[in-house]
């Protein structure tokens, strides 16, 4: 059942095969979403494009990544990305409860956030706990 304002990646569509890598470190799903999800200011639905076109390429379509999109917001893109920490700006909502990781950590950062005008906001920083 899909839920409003979810948004859920597969690494292939329902029915297909997909190519988990034994002999690598991350499946192809794996790796072209950790090489485009830290793209700064890209909107989510665009990166996961990109993922999909990059599995498709190298997998000659034989892997074909399926999305499940139900946002109830348009721009939830990636906003900066420091050496430390992945920072994310959501626009559309006003009530943040985003949990960043740290990129060389397991510890859970929590967002400092600010609203700005017309109700959107922008995660500014990181606190470490």
């Amino acid at each position: 059942m899909h839920k409003a304002g979810s948004l859920v990646a597969f690494a292939c569509a329902p029915g297909a095969l997909v190519d988990d890598k034994p002999e690598e470190k991350n499946s192809l799903f794996m790796k072209h979403l950790l090489k485009h999800l830290p793209t700064p200011n890209e909107d989510i639905v665009n990166t996961l494009q990109y993922v999909i076109n990059g599995v498709m390429t190298d997998s000659d379509s034989k892997q074909i990544p399926f999305i499940s999109v139900q946002l109830r917001h348009n721009n939830i893109y990636m906003c900066e990305q420091t050496d430390d920490f992945s920072t994310m700006a959501i626009i559309g909502t006003t009530n943040p409860t985003r949990e960043i990781r740290s990129n060389n950590s397991s510890q859970i950062d929590t967002p400092s956030a600010t609203t700005g005008t017309a109700g959107n906001t922008r995660i500014d920083s990181v606190t470490k706990k």
